[in-house]
């Protein structure tokens, strides 16, 4: 029979890492400093927001278009 352990290393790593985000670009830092490059993302979490409170206040079935124009149409429709 084998003998079940737990990896105790992986779990201590894992507990280090806890909460650390990382971001992974091929830019260089002559382009595009650190700032450049996380700054976007903490936006992103304002235009989700945005958008989940409008998608819930248009009550719209979801939107299965891929082009700018049959979206808008769909939700004047909706």
């Amino acid at each position: 029979m084998h003998k079940i352990k737990l990896n105790e290393g992986l779990i201590d790593k894992t507990k280090k890492l806890l909460g650390i985000k990382g971001y992974y670009t091929n830019l260089e830092e002559i382009v595009a400093d650190h700032i450049t490059i996380i700054n976007p993302y903490h936006e992103l979490y304002n235009i989700e927001q945005a958008f989940r409170i409008s998608k819930s206040d248009l009550e719209t079935r979801p939107v299965f278009h891929f082009k700018e124009l049959p979206i808008k149409l769909h939700i004047l429709i909706s």
